[in-house]
């Protein structure tokens, strides 16, 4: 009886010692998977924020009109992305806008940006602004706004024949600095206030008048 009953303990034995032993794993790695996986969650919470942060900024609700005083009614309102390319002037000057003067021509929806306003158009003294009309191909695409330098500068006719106004020719030019910038009209004309010395106004509007005539944009650093 003793042979047959240690029989199954030596086997019993040989399983026990073929079966791997389970290792607890330390308690402190359970603590840092939770700690791993929260700070993966306020991380992710954090940048979905920043995704969708807005800011308020003012919103043209009616058309302005360049070189018109801008009203209350015309402005309102709107949120943009907080970062990006859209730009404009915050909410909380709304009222600040209101008296100042369009320096370009936006229709309705359009964001009011500083460049689209200024406090007076009155000449400076010795300053005089002179009214040109240009079409698309006598200004450059991109660049035009209210403060920046330009040339005015006298051109070729049609046909390649020199400008007709008397005493002036192809290439002369003035110094002047952007006022204000109209609408285009259904013609494709646009009307550019630019500011020049009172001494070279005749002449650039003599200029102006015969149709002659380009606008340069000149670096504001200059």
């Amino acid at each position: 009886m003793t042979a047959t009953s240690t029989a199954p303990a030596r086997a019993q034995a040989r399983v026990d010692a073929q079966t791997p032993t389970r290792q607890r794993r330390p308690r402190w790695l359970l603590w840092v998977g939770i700690l791993i996986i929260a700070l993966s969650a306020l991380l992710g919470s954090f940048l979905f924020r920043a995704g969708q942060s807005t800011k308020s900024v003012i919103l043209v609700n009616a058309p302005l009109i360049a070189g018109q005083p801008i009203t209350a009614n015309q402005l309102g309102t709107t949120t943009i992305p907080a970062t990006g390319a859209l730009q404009g002037i915050p909410a909380d000057q709304l009222n600040a806008m209101v008296g100042r003067y369009a320096t370009l021509a936006l229709p309705a929806g359009s964001l009011l940006t500083p460049a689209a306003v200024t406090d007076a158009l009155t000449p400076a003294p010795g300053q005089s602004v002179v009214g040109i009309g240009l079409k698309a191909t006598q200004a450059p695409v991109a660049g035009l706004a209210a403060g920046k330098k330009v040339r005015v500068v006298v051109t070729y006719g049609a046909g390649g024949a020199a400008g007709t106004v008397s005493g002036i020719k192809p290439g002369d030019s003035w110094a002047g600095v952007i006022v204000a910038i109209g609408a285009v009209n259904n013609v494709g004309v646009s009307t550019i206030d630019v500011q020049v010395a009172a001494s070279d106004a005749p002449a650039v509007a003599a200029a102006a008048g015969s149709g002659n005539i380009a606008l340069v944009l000149d670096s504001s650093a200059d």
